[in-house]
């Protein structure tokens, strides 16, 4: 009995002390995060200042206020710095006299979406054309860092850095094979001869449609780009398509010999050269302020006046229900733009699509609450990187479509997948199923088991009269002949520039010019910009995203390359009813 007592006690007393410890950890978390929260650290912004803008791995579609992660080591929030809040910047800057010029600093393992970059590049040229400079130095440049780095007066690299210019590809993996190992079939149903997101469960190679129109879309994103890259640096778009068919450029002394970069050097020459454009001498400092720190001292000016346009964000896949970064939730949205139509004082939307699309039932359930919005203010879609399938569904009603040259859009088309996985349950594992059901369908969505010819033509009928109901949208709002639906849609992906061309996008511009076309519509001189949807508090953000982001860590660690093949397979799996989605798995380097 002491035994047991002796035990209980030790045990009481471990819990005290570990909930006593948790505690403190949670306090001193609390305070760190109030503590940076409340801070207000002034940074001088004297003369002669130079911005040091370096890009984190990704840029996120949103602006710093809507992102947070937790720094441990010093107990601080940190944001990421979003698109929107990068243009603000820069516009601000470029009229600031004390700001003489950005140095631009690009990681190793730096990308992002090209209509992103484009967005940037933009800004970068106006930056630059406002009479500052822009100098640049890298170990490693790369097409997606490279594409900033030419708006540079000066581009400098390593001398023991690279540089791979070597074009574009796209690659799309399959699983059929995969699946077949593990006897399991997928049943497809589809309408869309270029609807290729099911490609990659019933086939092993591209089906000759969906290289047709893959082929069509990364040349003209590599056209799109190399025009960007050869009018900032002043050569022939010939001569770098050369270069990079040849792979001329591996090394930074052929970066220089070809043009590509100014000069071959260490960090310190790069510091040397803006302290000569700054008529510094070489013992003088060079003054830097962080981005992120000139925007948070000095936030460029705020429209003014009671009357607001919003600006609503549809970022990641579009489903249900869910929350985060990369998933556009049907329940979040509706309850957004309910908000935005009964408030007196939003007089139009901005609608901001970065979506492959997803869920059907979801898309339709987004496209209703916009259509009620349109007959209260004016709608203008503005396109980022992708907007296709039910990302374009939920865009084809607005006034106005503005998309980017390079942006991904399309993909009108229907599909849903069914697997068959008979032969894992009962020839690999040895699982069966028996019951019994009232009628010939009651079991119908079952995967142990093929469909029946009869439960084939019931989800082929949905497919068709969900396309038919896609199609009956865009032909409803867009200048498109009905005749000619069928070369336009049957799910086949277009740039922004094709889509210009067919009728599908109104005009070729970034976010800032979607505003402009809003304020027109609505008769506003004088605005105020508000973000929709809502996110979540930043200390309930901190926890859910340390959560995710562990766990995605753990699994990159653990499954090394295959990682990529489990979020293929999380993606199938998360796929409820019928699917408007263009062929996410196309990856371009």
């Amino acid at each position: 009995m002491k035994q047991f007592f002796k035990f209980v006690f030790a045990s009481a007393l471990g819990f005290i002390f570990a909930s006593i410890l948790l505690g403190a950890i949670f306090i001193f978390t609390l305070i760190g995060l109030a503590n940076s929260l409340g801070k207000e650290e002034k940074a001088e912004i004297k003369e002669k200042t130079i911005l040091h803008f370096k890009p984190g791995m990704g840029i996120p579609e949103r602006s710093r206020d809507d992102v947070v992660d937790f720094d441990f080591n010093t107990f601080e929030m940190k944001a990421d710095q979003g698109l929107a809040e990068i243009l603000a910047t820069l516009k601000n800057a470029s009229s600031d006299n004390r700001i003489e010029g950005i140095y631009l600093e690009l990681p190793i393992a730096f990308s992002a979406g090209y209509s992103t970059l484009k967005e940037i590049h933009d800004a970068l040229e106006r930056f630059h054309d406002s009479g500052k400079f822009i100098a640049v130095h890298a170990n490693v440049l790369t097409e997606w860092s490279y594409y900033l780095a030419s708006t540079a007066d000066e581009v400098r690299l390593s001398p023991s850095g690279s540089m791979l210019f070597n074009g574009m590809y796209a690659d799309v993996w399959f699983y059929k094979e995969a699946l077949e190992k593990l006897g399991v079939k997928v049943q497809v149903f589809k309408h869309g001869t270029f609807k290729s997101a099911v490609e990659p469960y019933i086939l092993d190679r591209m089906s000759p449609e969906n290289r047709q129109q893959v082929e069509r879309y990364v040349n003209s994103l590599f056209d799109t780009y190399l025009n960007d890259v050869a009018g900032s640096r002043g050569m022939e778009v010939t001569k770098l398509r050369e270069i990079a068919d040849k792979m001329l450029v591996r090394s930074a002394a052929q970066a220089k010999s070809y043009g590509l970069v100014d000069e071959v050097s260490y960090e310190d020459g790069i510091f040397s050269w803006m302290k000569d454009k700054l008529g510094l001498e070489e013992d003088d400092d060079l003054h830097f302020m962080e981005m992120e720190d000139y925007a948070k001292n000095n936030p460029p000016k705020k429209h003014i006046g009671e009357e607001r346009i919003a600006i609503l964000y549809a970022s990641g896949v579009i489903q249900e229900d869910g929350n985060g970064q990369d998933v556009v939730s049907a329940e979040q949205m509706v309850a957004a733009i309910r908000k935005i139509r009964d408030d007196k004082k939003i007089k139009a939307l901005v609608l901001r699509i970065n979506s492959p699309g997803g869920s059907a039932l979801a898309s339709d359930l987004i496209y209703r609450e916009l259509e009620l919005t349109r007959e209260k203010m004016p709608v203008i879609v503005s396109m980022g990187d992708v907007a296709a399938s039910g990302g374009y569904y939920i865009a084809a009603l607005a006034d106005t479509i503005v998309a980017q040259p390079n942006t991904i859009t399309g993909s009108i088309g229907v599909f849903a997948l069914i697997p068959d996985m008979q032969g894992l349950l009962n020839d690999k594992l040895g699982i069966r199923s028996d019951g019994v059901g009232t009628g010939e369908y009651s079991d119908l969505g079952r995967i142990d088991r093929p469909m029946t010819e009869g439960e084939k033509a019931i989800f082929q009928q949905l497919v068709e009269e969900t396309y038919a109901d896609f199609t009956s949208i865009v032909l409803k709002y867009r200048p498109i002949d009905p005749a000619a639906i069928d070369t336009i849609a049957e799910g086949r992906v277009w740039t922004g520039l094709d889509a210009r061309d067919r009728g599908l996008v109104d005009l070729i511009g970034g976010v800032d010019l979607a505003i402009e076309l809003a304020a027109g519509k609505a008769g506003l001189e004088s605005y105020r910009l508000v973000a929709y949807p809502h996110l979540e508090n930043p200390f309930s953000q901190f926890l859910n995203r340390s959560k995710k982001d562990m766990a995605t860590e753990l699994m990159r660690e653990e499954l090394g390359a295959e990682y990529e093949v489990f979020l293929q397979y999380r993606n199938v799996m998360r796929m409820k009813g019928i699917q408007m989605r263009m062929p996410f798995d196309v990856r371009i380097e």
